[in-house]
C-alpha cells in the first residue's frame, strides 16, 4: 500500500535528517514508526488475526 502525507519543506528536512541520524532512509524510518503504532493498537476487536494474512485476501 502506498500512502501520501503531504509534509511542509521544513517537516520533510526535519524527517530526512531524523532519518539519517539512524542510519536509514526516510521512508525506512516512516515505516518502522507505523508498525510501532500498529503493533501497539494490536487487532481490533471482531476481527481476526486471519484476516491480515495476504493469502486470505482473496477468498
Amino acid at each position: 500500500m502506498t500512502i501520501t502525507v503531504p509534509l511542509t519543506p521544513e517537516e520533510e528536512a526535519t524527517l530526512i535528517v531524523l532519518a539519517e541520524h539512524r542510519g536509514l532512509s526516510p521512508d525506512a524510518l516512516v515505516r518502522g514508526v507505523v508498525k510501532d503504532i500498529i503493533d501497539s493498537v494490536g487487532t481490533p476487536p471482531g476481527i481476526s488475526e486471519e484476516t491480515f494474512h495476504r493469502e486470505d485476501w482473496y477468498r
